[in-house]
């Protein structure tokens, strides 16, 4: 597991000698007819300590097992809905849930919940030669312009930590995107 201490300070490694990632996936994609689809799936990774003692300084050893790994996204949650139809015009609008999830060892400061929504529109047109296909895209990413977490650091646990001092002391969260619109061309092969 890496960590960082702090801003500005040198992340460091340590290696838990056992931790269990236990989960499961699921997706269901129900297709009524005429190109349209709605697919959902979720994600659970558990994943925890069995054995692990941190060492935060001289003399000052922590068992950590039976907590949470921090950084990994326990919940995620995904619906779409779309039409795709060949030779026509297609999109999609979809809407991401992940769930809170720690990142330091304690267990102590959590990254928040986030919903984003996206949408998609595209046309795809068969070629002949060496391209065998282009599709032309619009996407949109956070449409609701939501403030997010964008991605996070493992934080290092200290003996003074308090979740307060966790939260103003340490940088453990990076921004997520802004709404962003993005087109393109894509050839296929």
């Amino acid at each position: 597991m890496t960590a960082s201490p702090g801003a500005g300070l040198a992340s460091f490694t340590t290696n838990a000698p056992r931790a269990d990632h236990r989960g499961v996936e699921a997706m269901i994609v129900l297709r009524p007819g005429g190109g349209a689809y709605w697919s959902n799936s979720y994600t659970l990774n558990d994943a925890v300590y069995k054995t692990f003692n941190e060492t935060l300084g001289p003399g000052v050893v922590l068992d950590r097992s039976g907590l949470r790994v921090p950084g990994v996204e326990r919940d995620v949650v995904n619906s779409r809905l779309g039409l795709e139809t060949p030779g026509k015009s297609g999109g999609w609008i979809e809407g991401n849930w992940t769930g809170p999830y720690v990142l330091n060892n304690s267990n102590t400061l959590y990254a928040p919940e986030a919903v984003v929504f996206n949408a998609n529109l595209h046309h795809t047109r068969k070629l002949e030669g060496w391209f065998k296909a282009m599709t032309v895209y619009l996407e949109a990413h956070n449409l609701l312009n939501r403030r997010v977490v964008g991605s996070s650091v493992v934080v290092a646990d200290a003996p003074t930590d308090t979740p307060a001092a966790i939260a103003n002391g340490k940088q453990a969260f990076f921004a997520g995107e802004p709404l962003g619109l993005y087109g393109g061309v894509k050839l296929s092969f």
